[in-house]
């Protein structure tokens, strides 16, 4: 067993080379074999939830990057799309209380295993958004967020692949 002295420096070395894969070992090395008391249960460190949060991002990241198809993977969709996506009006007097209805896109996905979802949060993988110069509240947060955006060409890409490699 480690120290827990060793650990704590080991962390430190760590944030300030940031190799975020080994220090997320550490952490949960730390987590599992010196429970902190009286600490937020999310914390893992003294660094707080949003460190966690990065570093389970980018093992999510890790984990889909080479995936083929879509399954199992979380999506949000904002802006025009060319193949889903039909505007639809909460009053016929008011077009800016529109919105898009996405149920041939959600049906796309879950089909293929996906999910879609109606906001961004800490569990969407991708934004789906043609325009990379959006000012919408879903690529704001998705920025804030760190979560990957991609085009309607590249979900497309994505979703077929699991298709073909499964033959069909």
């Amino acid at each position: 067993m480690i120290p827990k002295h060793w650990v704590a420096k080991g962390l430190t070395a760590l944030e300030e080379n940031q190799l975020s894969d080994l220090k997320a070992e550490l952490l949960a090395y730390q987590e599992e074999n010196f429970p902190q008391k009286g600490k937020d249960p999310f914390s893992l460190s003294d660094n707080g939830p949003e460190l966690k949060r990065r570093l389970q991002m980018d093992k999510r990241r890790d984990e889909i990057k080479n995936q083929k198809g879509i399954r199992g993977i979380a999506f949000v969709a904002t802006g025009e799309m060319k193949h889903f996506g039909e505007k639809r009006y909460l009053s016929y007097s008011d077009e800016s209380k529109g919105y898009r209805d996405w149920n041939d896109l959600k049906a796309y996905i879950e089909a293929r295993g996906g999910f879609l979802r109606s906001a961004v949060s800490g569990k969407t993988d991708y934004l789906i958004c043609n325009d990379p110069n959006s000012d919408s509240e879903k690529m704001k947060k998705a920025k804030e967020l760190g979560v990957m955006i991609i085009d309607e060409a590249a979900f497309l890409k994505m979703a077929d692949e699991g298709l073909t490699k499964r033959g069909g």
